[in-house]
């Protein structure tokens, strides 16, 4: 299934990122792209505590926002 080890990778990236932002004294924000991605694909990212997503159209972002909505 598409959303297996997602909680994982999403923990592993943001193990790596937080250990960067802290050996430069950075604030950083993890941006999970979400271009090509199912929406239960995000779904499992949101509820691995993901919160920002970046999306390149602006169609898939509004039929994404949809089947989001009680996000």
């Amino acid at each position: 299934m598409v959303t297996d080890g997602i909680s994982e990778r999403l923990n592993g990236v943001r193990a790596v990122v937080t250990a960067a932002a802290r050996a430069q004294q950075r604030e950083v924000l993890l941006v999970a792209v979400s271009k090509g991605h199912s929406p239960e694909a995000l779904r499992a990212a949101y509820a691995a505590g993901q919160r920002d997503f970046g999306e390149n159209y602006v169609q898939e972002l509004e039929r994404k926002a949809e089947a989001l909505a009680d996000l």
